[in-house]
């Protein structure tokens, strides 16, 4: 109905249950229902759907029941968030950015430049994270309550759903029906940082790109693009017109700001295990009245989960940096200007970002997916 929002996750995991009934990681794919309350969302339950298929709903009615299904939604949320949307959707794509810009643009190439300071650190840290969470027996298949083969169903359906306009804030935000949302500090501060961004990377193209024809003619960009769209996806624009490469690099640079949104607020949102347990010990129960303050403690995960959890959100929200810092070093003339501009838009930005969301204030984002 009008006014009702749903975060989803029952095709996403669809199929997929706990690690181990043995080892006690109980996961059920879920949905969480809301409806607006003033300028907020109030919850209205949480459907979570069992192994055999049999969905489960739980009233947002303050029982320890509902208290136990939130916990389970947002052990099913956090495992969204950690694979997909930060791991699978910056740091993979910010990645297959680094790969194709260093494979087809020379050095001297004005798009490297431009683009280089934002890809920095990223190979190296991607490759120093996998091991550690992407591979067998790390973090995402040791401690998760979906273990090894949610972590793998995950990363498949996630490659899958991802398209070039989840770069594109605009396009995503009005996707997910959330333009008429009162309060939503992501959409503000998304569209704003956008702006910014996209007026630097139209003032440079246009400074080495007379024209469209120019674009068409640049061997270098025209490979560097069909690596993309190879290896991301078709969804990636042809970079055909002045515009058109303007957009894919904006989203470029934005990407980086992407992962500030995601990264930022782990350790405040994620960092306290009750609220977001990274698994559950105690399985959906038949009868709700069952699930007693004791049930909640016993859901827990282990202390060793939870210091793992503590550190790694702790670790993945400290930035290296700062957006728009040391940018002139990979510049001279009238490009050095245009990147000084940036940074003092940014400057400005940041004067007037809300205090109460961090990932608004440029100054908190790093100037690459380095962390």
């Amino acid at each position: 109905p009008a006014g009702s929002y749903a975060v989803a996750y029952d095709r996403l995991f669809r199929g997929v249950s706990g690690a181990s009934s043995a080892q006690r990681r109980f996961f059920y794919p879920g949905i969480a229902v809301f409806e607006r309350a003033g300028d907020r969302l109030r919850p209205v339950g949480v459907q979570l759907r069992r192994e055999s298929g049999e969905a489960a709903w739980f009233p947002a009615d303050g029982t320890c029941a509902w208290r136990l299904a939130m916990m389970h939604f947002g052990s099913c949320d956090m495992l969204a968030h950690e694979l997909i949307a930060h791991f699978l959707w910056t740091h993979a794509v910010a990645e297959k950015f680094l790969l194709a810009t260093a494979r087809n643009l020379t050095w001297r190439h004005p798009l490297r430049r431009l683009l280089s300071p934002h890809l920095a650190g990223t190979l190296n840290n991607n490759n120093n994270a996998t091991p550690v969470l992407i591979q067998r027996g790390g973090l995402f298949d040791a401690v998760f309550g979906a273990g090894e083969r949610g972590k793998l169903v995950g990363l498949a359906r996630g490659e899958a759903a991802w398209h070039f306009d989840k770069m594109v804030p605009a396009r995503h935000i009005a996707d997910r029906g959330l333009n008429d949302l009162p309060h939503f500090p992501y959409r503000d501060a998304a569209l704003r940082l956008w702006s910014v961004v996209e007026e630097m990377v139209t003032a440079y193209v246009r400074l080495w790109y007379d024209g469209d024809e120019r674009v068409l003619r640049d061997e270098e960009a025209q490979a560097w693009v069909a690596e993309l769209r190879d290896h991301a996806g078709p969804s990636i624009p042809a970079v055909t017109t002045r515009e058109s490469l303007g957009l894919v690099l904006t989203a470029a640079i934005f990407n980086v700001l992407q992962h500030g949104f995601v990264n930022l607020l782990q350790y405040d949102a994620l960092g306290y295990p009750p609220a977001y347990p990274v698994n559950v010990r105690v399985p959906i129960p038949d009868d709700p009245a069952t699930v007693t303050e004791q049930t909640l403690i016993e859901a827990l995960p282990t202390v060793y989960e939870t210091l793992c959890t503590v550190r790694a959100t702790f670790g993945f929200s400290i930035q290296y940096g700062r957006l728009g810092a040391h940018l002139s070093r990979f510049h001279r003339g009238e490009s050095a200007v245009i990147v000084r501009r940036f940074a003092a838009r940014l400057a400005d930005l940041a004067k007037t970002a809300p205090t109460d969301y961090p990932p608004a204030d440029p100054r908190r984002v790093g100037n690459s997916v380095d962390a």
